[in-house]
């Protein structure tokens, strides 16, 4: 049957070399537009996305403030925050320091890397300053171990946690109660999560967090605010910093962190709709010229079809035998492009299944767009074979 198939397509070669050399293209950029969405899909599900629905950001400056001033400054940001957690519309409030996803540039989180002493090894690693309540903020994923706290230890060390990165570059099965020695600090770790990512599309790094020092004032402290209604809790924030806050030179910066998140994919998913909305209009156009094609095809084998039908086939016959037809060219129109892929793909997961889905799809469209020719032509009257004698 397959022999037969080849032949029937050599025989109408002009017919199909349009359809041929259109879905060769129709391969080679629906695959790379799908094995795009695949990658950016596994990279979005990696381990290390924090939760920052219903998350609130509130950066504070103090600006051209020194010594007593700033103290007394930060003083008062402390009272606002206190005052911040005990309104009925939040639901919990966490201090940081390079600490909250989605405000920067890559590169500016990187920025924040160091060596770590080991066990007589040395690994670089990102670090981060935060305290008990961002565990409730933003609900990472604590694999192993607890969330640290302000305290120290019965050791005199204190409390860290690290992501799963820091055991893989270790060969640790296990991390708790294991010491780290950063910037003449011993740590022990308590927990271990899955990940950290910083930005929606990086993958999780080597991270070691530890609390934040609140005796040690900077000059810029950002805290994220987990609220129970976004619109009331702004205004009673809003209500609450003008109460509280006296010093003029403390300036604020309020961020809507799932709107940051929702821009960052947005903007790192520029490609992929750059990709995908030229796609979908090639996919229409093809699928209405392979259509027509195979219409067109039909209404002139008419003859053909009508005396296959008087020897003997079944309408259901012919139409397979459309539909067989427009496989195999879809089929012999794949190679180019899956030996294209061989050059520039490495073979990982998301890259298999999309070159897999392009496959499927090729088929499926293969499929659609010879049956209604191909039911045209189940439709044909035996008896149109006595007419062609």
């Amino acid at each position: 049957m397959l022999v037969h198939i080849f032949k029937i397509i050599f025989n109408e070669k002009k017919r199909y070399i349009y359809v041929f050399v259109e879905q060769i293209f129709i391969f080679i950029i629906l695959m790379l537009s799908i094995v795009s969405f695949s990658s950016f899909y596994k990279k979005y599900n990696e381990a290390g996305r924090l939760d920052t629905e219903n998350v609130l950001m509130l950066g504070f400056t103090q600006r051209g403030l020194q010594g007593q001033d700033l103290i007394k400054a930060n003083k008062e940001v402390y009272n606002l925050l206190e005052h911040i957690r005990k309104s009925p519309h939040i639901n919990s409030v966490s201090m940081s320091d390079n600490f909250i996803p989605y405000l920067r540039e890559d590169k500016d989180y990187t920025q924040w890397g160091d060596s770590l002493s080991v066990e007589n090894k040395k690994i670089k690693a990102y670090f981060k300053y935060t305290d008990k309540y961002a565990m409730q903020v933003f609900k990472l994923n604590l694999i192993e171990g607890r969330w640290l706290d302000d305290k120290k230890l019965s050791d005199g060390s204190l409390p860290a946690v690290v992501s799963k990165e820091i055991l893989e570059k270790l060969n640790w099965h296990s991390a708790i109660n294991k010491q780290i020695n950063f910037k003449n600090n011993i740590y022990t770790i308590v927990g271990v999560i899955s990940g950290f990512k910083q930005n929606v599309l990086i993958k999780s790094v080597p991270t070691l967090i530890m609390p934040i020092n609140e005796n040690n004032y900077s000059n810029y402290t950002e805290v994220a605010i987990r609220v129970n209604d976004r619109i009331a809790a702004e205004k009673a924030i809003y209500d609450l910093k003008n109460k509280y806050i006296t010093n003029h030179n403390v300036q604020f910066i309020n961020v809507d962190l799932n709107s940051k998140f929702k821009t960052d994919i947005i903007n790192r998913a520029g490609n992929i709709y750059l990709q995908g909305i030229p796609t979908i209009f090639l996919l229409i156009f093809a699928f209405i010229g392979t259509l027509g094609v195979f219409w067109l095809n039909s209404r002139k084998r008419v003859k053909e079809f009508a005396l296959r039908l008087a020897i003997g086939s079944t309408k259901n016959n012919l139409m397979l035998l459309v539909i067989k037809e427009s496989i195999t060219i879809s089929a012999i129109s794949m190679i180019p492009g899956l030996l294209l892929s061989f050059f520039i793909y490495e073979f990982t997961a998301p890259e298999i299944i999309g070159i897999g889905s392009t496959i499927v799809f090729m088929l499926l469209f293969a499929i659609f767009s010879a049956w209604y020719p191909a039911y045209q032509v189940s439709k044909i009257n035996p008896a149109e074979a006595i007419k062609y004698e």
